[in-house]
């Protein structure tokens, strides 16, 4: 058999392999199936999110403008517009996204968007080969009736420090870092109240009023830690008046 027929066939048969594999394991966007339309970042990068041990590094940082596509191709931008931001990151493929998104839309359901306040998710690592491809449809599925926009390079998880899904970055209205978190608060049990939480909440309010934004810390006179909420404070009150009913 001639030995450059045998080497020649050996390179078609490596090169393929490389190329099955490459379909198999990257997670480049693909266009068919997604909305169209330029994604643009700019300003500085947040730093990388850390977790459980991370200590908020970000906040009081200016936050990365961008603009996407949305479900219907139309390129949106964050700018200021008075109100201030929610920012969730997800991927249609992770399972704890897949869990959030019912919990945040059942919560937008029964209480409504507190006013002031923008939610928008933000769909990246999109991956045609993993479930829930493509990612609008996933969205469409569980109802969700906020802003959506599609991350198609990945370019603005990056930028905004992304590491785990999902991944909440919330903006006052200058559109700088408050606070980022993983998961949006729950209450499996209903804690004991303290008496004077209404005096409490409105001392947070009036702090709160050139921000719009606050995170909440309870404790008994024991210090024991009864309650926390890295939310907007219209939404603590809603959280305070549900556990009350």
């Amino acid at each position: 058999m001639n030995k450059n027929f045998i080497i020649a066939g050996a390179v078609i048969l490596v090169l393929g392999l490389a190329i099955a594999i490459g379909v198999t394991l990257s997670s480049e966007p693909v266009a068919a199936g997604l909305p169209e339309g330029e994604t643009t970042v700019t300003g500085d990068l947040l730093p990388e999110f850390a977790g459980e041990n991370d200590d908020n590094v970000a906040a009081g940082l200016a936050a990365p403008i961008f603009s996407a596509p949305n479900e219907n191709s139309e390129i949106v931008s964050l700018e200021k517009n008075g109100n201030a931001k929610a920012l969730l990151f997800l991927a249609h493929w992770c399972g704890y996204c897949q869990k959030e998104v019912p919990v945040v839309q059942g919560f937008i359901d029964k209480f409504g968007v507190p006013d002031g306040v923008d939610v928008i998710a933000i769909a990246t690592s999109i991956d045609r080969g993993r479930e829930n491809y493509p990612p609008q449809e996933w969205l469409a599925n569980e109802g969700w009736t906020e802003t959506q926009l599609y991350d198609l390079d990945k370019e603005i998880g990056t930028a905004y420090g992304l590491s785990a899904f999902p991944y909440w970055v919330f903006l006052d209205k200058d559109l700088n870092v408050m606070d980022v978190g993983l998961t949006f608060p729950r209450y499996p049990e209903k804690p004991s109240l303290p008496r004077n939480i209404n005096l409490m909440i409105n001392i947070a309010e009036k702090l709160s009023q050139p921000k719009g934004f606050l995170r909440v810390d309870l404790y008994n006179l024991h210090s024991h830690h009864l309650f926390f909420s890295m939310a907007y404070l219209a939404i603590f009150r809603n959280v305070q008046n549900q556990m009350e009913q």
